[in-house]
């Protein structure tokens, strides 16, 4: 469904001069709206025939109109977003996977240092306290 916006220019800039713009500024800023939302320059966009939803057509006297962006495109980059999402969850996972198999092998090859180590602690000090009691007796 796509709907239709209304712009009155006249009370568009009459209430940015109230607001404390000058004429000039708030005409140009009326003119770059209806520029932006109709995508042609506003005297190109002159006045013609505007539809509400749920109203017949009217002429539109000194009113500006804007169409939205179409749906098609909206629909278009939303195709193109999730496949970017997609596409960037594939390689996430897979650099995961990768820090995975990573992690693994470092920790397997720290539980085996860690392991002679703690072997290597032992025998000393058993010959120590080998030592020690040979001493003592």
């Amino acid at each position: 469904m796509s709907a239709f916006v209304v712009l009155d220019t006249h009370r568009f800039v009459k209430n940015l001069v109230r607001s404390g713009f000058t004429e000039r500024q708030a005409e140009a800023l009326a003119e770059e709206w209806v520029t932006l939302h109709t995508g042609r320059p506003a005297a190109e966009a002159g006045t013609g025939t505007v539809k509400m939803a749920g109203d017949a057509p009217r002429a539109a006297t000194g009113a500006e109109t804007a169409t939205p962006p179409a749906a098609t495109d909206i629909e278009q980059l939303e195709v193109e977003t999730r496949s970017d999402i997609e596409q960037s969850v594939v390689e996430i996972e897979g650099a995961i996977d990768e820090f995975r198999v990573d992690m693994a092998g470092r920790l397997g090859a720290f539980k085996a240092d860690l392991l002679k180590w703690w072997i290597g602690a032992l025998i000393v000090q058993a010959a120590v306290i080998v030592t020690l009691v040979q001493l003592l007796v």
